[in-house]
């Protein structure tokens, strides 16, 4: 991520909990490229609620819960934020 690939992020990571299913900070940071992107599929979903499983807090709540409400919030702003100033 750090070098601007999120794909190579993606691959590296699907490949992480393909080894480590139970890796739930993996999983936040998959599902968070995903949702980046703008997938919110059943994939996704999926990540975002094995990270919460496996110890990933308030975050992963909130993650779970863009990825499960279909309408991703921008970066840096919460969802329903007041777009008109």
């Amino acid at each position: 991520m750090k070098l601007g690939r999120p794909a190579d992020a993606e691959t590296k990571l699907d490949g992480l909990l393909r080894e480590q299913p139970c890796d739930g900070e993996a999983a936040r940071s998959l599902a968070e490229l995903r949702l980046a992107r703008g997938s919110d599929d059943e994939r996704t979903q999926d990540l975002a609620r094995r990270a919460v499983a496996f110890g990933g807090g308030a975050e992963a709540k909130a993650l779970l819960e863009r990825a499960t409400s279909h309408t991703p919030a921008p970066a840096g702003e919460p969802r329903g934020a007041d777009k008109t100033g």
